[in-house]
């Protein structure tokens, strides 16, 4: 729980995304909420709150796991507004063996996440493009649209994938 699930102020933790100096988008991590905050005229105060739903955000991929899907990124850019999310990766069932025993919970199995990307229409709340991934998307670069792939080798040799995110027809 978070300390915040009124939509009367900031989320705590919420990635804030925003390209002028009227308006700020705030995206709270554990819901699947967009909340537009106007910050002009008079003191800050929430606009609009377009509730999404995506099937694989809402339901819980892995029961019992915590902290099930969780927004981690957004950006406002001429397209929209890009907002990147993970939800537990179904198909992986590996654990941590010292977290095997009966007295353990269930939340300190290993998880690994699938990456997804969201283009939103700001005015609407609609998804109008969205990329799912096997990995786990790290973040957006500062001050760009770019997302930042983390991974390391068996070895334990860390490297970055950039991805720029474009949008196509098939």
């Amino acid at each position: 729980m978070y300390p915040s699930q009124s939509t009367n102020r900031p989320f705590w933790g919420a990635e804030v995304a925003g390209n002028d100096d009227d308006t700020v988008w705030v995206i709270p991590p554990g819901a699947n909420r967009i909340l537009r905050w106007d910050l002009r005229p008079g003191p800050p105060q929430v606009g609009r709150v377009l509730e999404r739903r995506v099937a694989a955000f809402d339901e819980d991929a892995m029961p019992g796991m915590y902290p099930g899907s969780y927004v981690n990124g957004g950006v406002l850019d001429d397209r929209g507004l890009w907002i990147m999310w993970h939800t537990p990766d179904p198909e992986w069932t590996e654990r941590f063996p010292e977290f095997e025993r009966e007295t353990e919970p269930p939340q300190q199995a290993r998880q690994v996440w699938d990456g997804w990307l969201d283009l939103v229409d700001p005015a609407t709340g609609r998804t109008l493009a969205r990329h799912r991934d096997d990995a786990e998307f790290s973040g957006f670069a500062a001050g760009s649209s770019y997302v930042v792939v983390y991974h390391e080798t068996d070895a334990g040799v860390p490297y970055i994938h950039l991805l720029e995110p474009k949008l196509s027809r098939r």
